[in-house]
């Protein structure tokens, strides 16, 4: 093999993000010194379906002018409160909410109308279904991301989405393995490890062995430590032990293998994003992701080359994972979804998810005006979801429906901040919080604290994780409620339940 071969080959092993919602220069560059064979979008890339398409379409020529060969164009479209895109084209509930109803049918008509949207924005690759089984109410990445914690919940409903977002022509990759759901730490900004034994491991790799019986199209890795599987101290998206020897060798998956970004803190502060890389294709990762920046992207295709110069490669590894994308590139897929049902499996899937918005404590006490509607309105680190500058607040949208005082609070307020919100609520006959993540933010929590000390009547809504809803906070307030994503659906589901005084129950497990 030639180097021009090398950097060819190479070049389908890589996904390159982009900095805004055109083809920026030095996108192009990268593609064309470096024959970059595939794209990946975030919501900073995706306004309106005319400007998608422009993008896409820009993107599509450009590749295959280079390579030959036709992109992969990825997202994560898990669908609710983790998207990429505006509200209005949003498709699928949370996945917890998908897994709550446990109904393949439906979970099925969300991945083929996600598969549906996306194709027909040319957008061919979904980076999900998530099967990831969540047992840590404190994992601050994945949460309601998660099907179920129960894994054979997780499994079906899975496949169901799959096998609806291929019936929408577009290829699906599961994640992330061989578990995150046992994590108190999120890779983007640290090094996780699950000290679980093998056997203990066995819950989370469950979803991933059907999928893999089911003949999933490709497996995203994790970069998290797992000392059962990999004794050298390296994150599954560096482990041979974990890659080539377990998922291909024991598990028998002979698909595409994807890293998850190698621009995250789990791989760039420990080890550097270009030995990252170079581990990961060693390990028979088949398409490492460089999400964000083309001059990192730039310099681990600088990276791999003087690895290839120096003999670190070998022919037949490039090979191999050269073919294994070629295969999947080469695979018909068509959408089977017509514009009508599209539109009719849309509505559906909208009434279905309200069906999981309820009370899992309490009741909903008699509206009143002199209430007060808090809600945070910015949404701190959480890494979950992507929303617009001008996405509704729960306070002052709510409090604008019903006609009550509004505040718009921060995910960590100050001690300052606390004690106004508070002043202000203390003369209200009705108090609504809007909590996000407040189990992952101790002055949110603190917040919450003190105006339950008010003896009001006290209403929390987990708009994000229902682990903010722990035994404490049910017992004290007056009802508790999981929306499972702040969406302007939920906010005026909301706005209808409180001005009526009911809201269904809802048969949750928080677990906690």
């Amino acid at each position: 093999m030639n180097f021009e071969e090398f950097t060819y080959k190479t070049g389908q092993r890589l996904c390159l993000g982009l900095p805004t919602k055109v083809l920026s220069d030095d996108f192009v560059e990268a593609v064309k010194r470096h024959k970059i064979g595939n794209a990946i979008l975030f919501s900073r890339n995706l306004h309106d379906e005319e400007q998608i398409l422009e993008l896409t379409n820009g993107i599509s020529k450009l590749i295959v002018s280079e390579t030959g060969k036709k992109p992969f164009i990825m997202v994560d479209e898990e669908g609710g409160i983790m998207s990429r895109f505006p509200e209005r084209l949003r498709c699928s509930p949370t996945a917890m909410a998908l897994g709550l109803l446990d109904n393949e049918e439906l979970s099925y008509k969300s991945g083929l109308c996600n598969g549906k949207m996306l194709s027909s924005l040319g957008i061919n690759y979904n980076l999900a279904p998530s099967v990831d089984v969540n047992t840590c109410p404190d994992n601050p990445v994945i949460g309601v991301r998660s099907l179920s914690s129960d894994s054979k919940v997780v499994a079906r409903n899975a496949i169901a989405i799959i096998r609806g977002q291929r019936d929408g022509a577009v290829y699906s990759a599961i994640k992330h393995f061989p578990g995150h759901g046992d994590t108190s730490s999120d890779t983007h900004l640290a090094l996780p490890m699950v000290s679980s034994s093998e056997k203990e491991l066995e819950k989370h790799i469950f979803p991933f062995k059907e999928a893999i019986k089911y003949g999933v199209d490709s497996i995203m890795t994790s970069h998290i430590l797992f000392p059962a599987l990999e004794k050298k101290k390296l994150p599954a998206t560096m482990s041979k032990a974990i890659i080539k020897d377990y998922l291909r060798g024991s598990l028998g998956y002979d698909g595409v293998v994807l890293s998850d970004c190698m621009e995250m803190d789990a791989i760039r502060r420990y080890y550097g994003s270009e030995e990252g890389a170079f581990m990961a294709m060693k390990a028979s990762v088949d398409i490492v992701l460089v999400s964000h920046h083309a001059d990192v992207a730039v310099s681990i295709c600088k990276a791999l080359e003087e690895k290839y110069k120096n003999g670190e490669f070998s022919d037949d590894e490039i090979d191999a994972s050269f073919n294994r994308i070629c295969t999947l590139k080469n695979k018909k897929l068509e959408c089977i979804c017509n514009e009508d049902d599209f539109q009719k499996y849309k509505t559906e899937l909208k009434e279905t998810f309200k069906t999981t918005i309820g009370s899992i404590s309490g009741q909903l006490p008699t509206y009143d005006k002199d209430s007060i509607f808090i809600g945070i309105a910015d949404f701190g680190n959480s890494n979950i979801g992507s929303f617009e500058d001008e996405h509704p607040k729960f306070g002052s949208y709510l409090a604008n429906a019903l006609g009550a005082i509004a505040v718009d609070a921060h995910a960590e307020p100050s001690d300052e901040e606390i004690n106004s919100i508070v002043n202000r609520a203390r003369n209200c006959k009705n108090i609504y919080f809007g909590s996000y993540n407040s189990h992952r933010f101790p002055k949110q929590r603190k917040l919450i604290e003190k105006l339950l000390a008010l003896k009001k009547n006290f209403v929390i809504v987990a708009l994000c994780n229902p682990y903010d809803l722990d035994k404490e906070i049910r017992a004290k307030s007056c009802c508790s409620i999981v929306a499972w994503d702040y969406s302007l659906l939920v906010l005026d589901y909301l706005a209808k339940a409180i001005k009526e005084g009911y809201i269904k129950k809802i048969d949750f497990e928080l677990g906690i």
